[in-house]
């Protein structure tokens, strides 16, 4: 039974008189013996006894019984026996009802009980508070879990709702409590969480509070109203004692987010902490603490605290002030009282602190602490970094102090020592030494006056500067700007007042960019002037008439400067150069339009407002003169003309600059050899000197005129090629004398022997296709190219061996070229002579086998001989003057080295190109009466008997033809047009000449050599088309290649069937030929060729 009326139930025994187990509240029962003679005055000598046993508002029967044990008769009433450790009153329908904590605190009163238990989750808050107040028989009350409940209890206010209101002497502790959630948005009028007043006590121990929150009122006109203290307010001489106790996320709408302390009362709080809480329109994010002078202060004290991450409009943890000076509660920084009444004295107010941490605070002024008129006592202090700020704060101070009480002229003062303040007392710690104050402080920051400003432009010269006491800049005012008095004829401002904010950054600094000052006309120009500048401390803007709030400045207002113009002469007005004007120096005039460009230029560069950008070229032009702003000209050929009118051109790919030789500006000229030049005249690898026309050691010219690397193989390959050539001679001399020894020499009369026509006209074909094809300007694609290289087998070029890698230089190159035909005849001599001497052939003369085999071969290799002798007199003139041979234009003509090799050229033109066409006349017009003699047609038969008798100088013609080719394909390879007009013309000749006169004896030759002409004709064409090289795309490019390719090919299949068709003829007449041996050489231009024995053919010769 509860025999102490705690509210606790308690154990009762009978032993030698009355045993009590008194329940102590932590699960522990203290026995007590109370003798029933001595026991309470209320129940002494009595047998039974009125008790509550079971606690649950109405009273049972303790009786003595006779044989000293207890009997109890229970008033069950409408609830079931059995002892409870928490009030549940009969109005509460559930746990979760708000009246249930009113009426436990009832039901306490009517007990007289010291302690209330709650269950683990207390739910739902009243609106108005219960008033916990002193009446006579009732003790202090303590509110904790209960304990039969592990850990702590809660109360949870949810939605609404506010707790106590501790007065009148009243004492509550709470012990162990979770208090979540308390709230004055359902109170009228709006307050804390729990209130301390009027000699009230409050003790917190092992509590946490978390989400509380004060002053939003629904009632009236539903503003917002502000109320100090977000959990708990201490005023009127209260007291406060919290002890291991967190405030976490508590709210207020005015000062102190947990805890507001004011009007003489004394707080203690110890190893608790205050976390993200705040007071975002007040001071003091954890506490606030306002003290009343001169009536007795506030105590305060707190040791082993942490403020954590708290924040304030000032003193982002902690505020304290005199209630003399105005808390600041408007977020305008001119609340702020600039100067302190006299009785704001610091002897009053103080707040202890002893072990204390800071860490994430913050505020607009005074991340840690706001002080006014109250001492801060630090001793041991840690501060851990607080948070970051925007550009409007302060610059981050920990302490921001309004001004101290000191005399006007000490105020004014721009350095205070920090202890001569009395404001902040720091001990054995810096960590709150960072102090601000309030403005005091108002003057010109410009150095040098008068302030030169531009007329009718922002004053963005004109910057004032902001002071606190303590000689700090501070950024705790706005400036208001306007004209002073006897400067208004001169001087005009733009708007009656300008406001300006003191800036954070530079730290207080009020640059007027927003003013515009101008001058009534440009006569006032260069005038001195007075504005005159003030500190606003209230919203209307109305200046403080005090001599440290206002400064005067001397301004004197100048001319449009470049990049500016005059935008109105009344008042002088200047604005900025629109787009496409400009000013290019100061000027009271309007801005230039920008002139127009002259042809072929533009600006690339941003025109400014003060200065208009030169014209350049545009891409493709270049100026001749290298200058800007002049008429530009289109780029020359084989120029990059990137934009500039003082570059140059650049050399194309394929070009040289040659200005630095003829003097010539941007002459760019054509490098002689392909592939050689790259981008701004620099040479390819494998090329070097002048126009990239010589080919570096280890290099040769092959036969497009492009030097390249010598291949390891290169001598190898050459003497291959050689003796290839010279054992072909002497095998074909052999043959024709192994011949010899196989006559019959009873026979003396001729026999004619058939040979393939179609042998040399594909001989001629491949050799004329190969002299077409070393036009390398034409641009023939890959394909054509390599085809045409294998044609110029045929035409014995030494380029296709690289025989200068093996000979080192052009030079012997070239002599060596000269001399092998005579060089070949030597063998062919040898060879004859040597067979003759062999065989036994003593009827064969030597110079007439020479003679045949010159009316055969020689036609054959006219082009060869023709082509080699005529290279050295092909000279090109280079820009530079000089004379350079097309076949490699790395050999300079006319020096000395090309006179050595004259000597060899005039042989070779000569005896080739000169005297194989006339050597071949003269036999043939000495025998035009007898060319039908057997022994005529056996000797010069290879020359005639192809064609009809009346063309029997054809064959003359044709080697007229083939000189005309090289000639041109030689002398006229760097002028493409000349090059393809006169071989069109050539081969249209040809073709017309042999549609014409028909001059083969067979109908089928004639439609050969008709049908081998315009495949030249058309392979001309194509090459045209490639030289210009404007095909619209890749595929119409590879259309012309194919065709290219199917022209060639075409020509050979006809020269195929041709040949086929000619050994089946000579087959089938070598069948009618008796065991004769007839020894014929093979004739390359007609069916009929040289036979006989060689027995016959030198009578003949005897004869003639």
């Amino acid at each position: 039974m509860d025999i102490l009326w705690s509210g606790k139930a308690h154990l009762n025994f009978a032993e030698f008189g009355l045993t009590a187990f008194i329940n102590k509240g932590d699960r522990v029962f203290e026995p007590r013996l109370i003798s029933l003679q001595a026991g309470t005055m209320a129940y002494r000598k009595r047998t039974a006894w009125l008790v509550d046993m079971d606690n649950d508002g109405d009273f049972d029967v303790l009786r003595l019984l006779t044989f000293g044990g207890f009997g109890v008769v229970v008033n069950r009433g409408p609830w079931p026996l059995g002892f409870r450790t928490y009030c549940l009153p009969s109005s509460c329908n559930s746990l979760t009802d708000s009246d249930c904590l009113v009426d436990a605190f009832a039901t306490r009163d009517r007990h007289r009980a010291d302690f209330i238990e709650l269950p683990s989750t207390y739910t739902g808050c009243p609106r108005s508070p219960i008033e916990v107040k002193y009446e006579p028989g009732l003790g202090p009350l303590t509110i904790h879990p209960s304990f039969d409940v592990p850990g702590s209890g809660t109360i949870n206010c949810g939605s609404g709702g506010v707790l106590f209101d501790i007065k009148d002497g009243g004492s509550l502790t709470l012990d162990s409590l979770v208090i979540l959630g308390t709230t004055s948005a359902l109170t009228y009028p709006p307050r804390p969480g729990i209130q301390v007043r009027d000699e009230g006590a409050l003790t917190m121990r092992n509590c946490s509070v978390a989400h509380a929150n004060s002053g939003i009122s629904p009632f009236g006109d539903l503003r917002e109203v502000r109320v100090d203290g977000g959990f708990l307010a201490v005023t009127s001489n209260g007291s406060l004692a919290v002890a291991d106790t967190s405030f976490r996320k508590c709210t207020s709408s005015g000062s102190g987010g947990a805890i507001a302390v004011s009007s003489g009362a004394s707080v203690s709080v110890t190893r608790s902490s205050f976390v993200e809480c705040a007071a975002s329109s007040g001071v003091g994010g954890a506490v606030a603490v306002e003290f009343v002078m001169p009536a007795a202060a506030s105590e305060v004290f707190l040791a082993d605290v942490q403020f954590e991450a708290n924040t304030a409009m000032y003193g982002g943890a902690i505020a304290a002030f005199d209630d003399a000076l105005a808390s600041p509660m408007d977020s305008d920084p001119s609340q702020l009282p600039w100067r302190p009444v006299g009785s704001a004295t610091t002897s009053g107010g103080r707040v202890a602190m002893e072990r204390v941490t800071f860490s994430g605070n913050a505020a607009h002024r005074g991340d840690v602490a706001y002080l006014c008129g109250a001492t801060l006592q630090v001793m041991d202090a840690t501060e851990g970094g607080q948070a970051s700020h925007d550009a409007d704060v302060d610059s981050g101070s920990i302490t921001f102090t309004c001004v101290p009480a000191m005399v006007d002229g000490r105020a004014l003062e721009n350095a205070v020592a920090l202890s001569e303040t009395g404001w902040l007392d720091v001990a054995a710690s810096s960590a709150l030494r960072n102090v601000r104050s309030g403005p005091v402080y108002l003057r010109l920051a410009n150095v040098t006056t008068p302030v030169e400003l531009v007329s009718g432009t922002p004053a963005s010269e004109l910057v004032f500067e902001v002071f606190d006491a303590y000689g700090n800049p501070s950024a705790d005012a706005t400036v208001s700007l306007q004209v002073a008095p006897g400067s208004e004829a001169q001087l005009k401002l733009l708007g009656d007042k300008v406001l300006v904010a003191v800036s954070a950054t530079p730290m207080g600094q009020a640059t007027m960019a927003g003013a515009v000052l101008a001058a009534a006309d440009a006569d006032m120009l260069g005038e001195t002037t007075e504005v005159l500048a003030g500190i606003n401390l209230v919203l209307t803007g109305t200046m403080v008439e005090s001599a440290s709030l206002m400064a005067t400045a001397s301004v004197r207002l100048g001319a449009c400067p470049r990049g500016y113009g005059v935008i109105s002469p009344s008042p002088f007005l200047c604005g900025e150069c629109q787009d496409g004007s400009y000013s290019p120096e100061t000027t009271t005039e309007s801005c230039i339009p920008y002139p127009l460009c002259p042809r072929n230029t533009h600006r690339p560069g941003k025109s400014t407002a003060f200065d208009v950008g030169p014209c350049e070229c545009k891409p493709g032009f270049w100026s001749p003169n290298r200058r800007r702003n002049e008429v530009c000209v289109m780029c020359p050929v084989g120029g990059i003309c990137r934009g500039s009118s003082v570059e140059a051109p650049v050399a194309a790919q394929g070009y040289f600059d040659v200005s630095n030789v003829t003097g010539v500006a941007a002459q760019l000229a054509p490098c002689p050899r392909p592939d050689s030049c790259k981008v701004n005249s620099e040479c390819e690898r494998g090329t070097t000197d002048f126009m990239c026309r010589k080919c570096e050691d280890g290099y040769y010219t092959n036969r497009a005129l492009r030097c390249v690397k010598c291949p390891a193989s290169a001598k190898l390959v050459f003497v291959v090629f050689v003796a290839g050539v010279v054992v072909v001679t002497i095998g074909f001399v052999t043959g024709v004398i192994v011949l010899a020894q196989r006559q019959n020499k009873a026979r003396r009369e001729l026999v004619p022997m058939s040979t393939p026509y179609g042998v040399k006209a594909a001989v001629l074909y491949v050799q004329t296709m190969a002299v077409i094809g070393g036009a390398s300007l034409l641009n023939w694609p890959s394909p054509l190219n390599f085809t045409l290289d294998l044609f110029s087998l045929f035409n014995l070029s030494f380029s296709l061996v690289g025989a200068e890698c093996v000979l080192d230089d052009f030079a012997l190159t070239y002599k060596f070229s000269v001399i092998l035909p005579g060089l070949l005849l030597a063998v062919v001599i040898a060879a004859a002579a040597t067979a003759r001497y062999v065989f036994r052939l003593g009827d064969v003369k030597v110079g007439q086998v020479v003679r045949r085999l010159v009316c055969v071969v020689g036609p054959m290799l006219y082009i060869t001989s023709a082509y080699a002798s005529l290279l050295l007199f092909d000279c090109t003139r280079l820009p530079s003057g000089e004379y350079v041979l097309d076949a490699d234009v790395g050999q300079k003509c006319f020096d000395d080295q090309w006179f050595d090799m004259l000597p060899f050229g005039l042989f070779a033109v000569v005896a080739y190109v000169i005297g194989l066409p006339l050597f071949l006349f003269v036999i043939l017009a000495r025998a035009r009466n007898s060319l039908g003699e057997p022994h005529v047609k056996a000797e010069l038969g290879v020359l005639y008997e192809a064609y009809k008798p009346q063309f029997y100088l054809f064959e003359i013609a044709l080697l007229g033809k083939r000189l005309a080719l090289v000639a041109v394909a030689m002398f006229a390879s760097r002028l493409i047009v000349w090059l393809l007009f006169f071989l069109l013309c050539l081969f249209a000749l040809f073709g017309a000449v042999q549609l014409r006169l028909q001059p083969f004896a067979k109908a089928s030759h004639n439609s050969v050599e008709l049908a081998l002409n315009g495949i030249a004709m058309f392979v001309l064409t194509v090459g045209a088309f490639f030289w210009a090289d404007d095909f619209p795309n890749s595929l119409s490019h590879l259309l012309f290649v194919v065709m290219a390719m199917f022209a060639l090919s075409s020509g050979v299949i006809l020269l195929v069937r041709v040949i086929l068709r000619d050994l089946r003829d000579i087959r089938q007449r070598s069948s009618t030929v008796d065991d004769g041996v007839v020894v014929g050489l093979l004739s390359l231009s007609g069916e009929v060729s040289l036979s006989g024995s060689l027995s016959d053919l030198s009578e003949l010769d005897e004869e003639a």
